[in-house]
């Protein structure tokens, strides 16, 4: 009788600690995702991405200088982008003729 409760506290213990440890792994990740977050943010706004701290994560451009914000405080995603003024020929593609072999 007292082994199985002896048994039974161990299994209990044995799944609190291990659901402490997940519990931890998981604060630990989220912990380094905030700051390596933030560290990418602080390094934007230095770079002159001032909108960097109202603009959502979803929604920022990561890598690109597509939002690059003017002095005047406009966007350069705001701007009529370059429009291409020479028209291109396009060559139709042709298959190569058969190889025709004689016997």
């Amino acid at each position: 009788m007292i082994s199985r409760v002896l048994s039974a506290t161990d299994s209990l213990c044995s799944g609190a600690r291990a659901l402490i440890a997940f519990a931890w792994i998981g604060w630990v990740s989220l912990t380094a995702l905030f700051f390596g977050l933030l560290a990418y943010t602080i390094v934007e706004h230095n770079k002159g991405h001032r909108h960097v701290w109202s603009t959502s994560a979803y929604e920022y451009p990561f890598g690109t200088t597509a939002h690059k914000t003017s002095a005047a405080g406009v966007s350069s995603k705001d701007e009529a982008q370059p429009q291409m003024t020479t028209a291109v020929k396009e060559e139709p593609i042709t298959a190569p003729a058969p190889a025709v072999t004689t016997v």
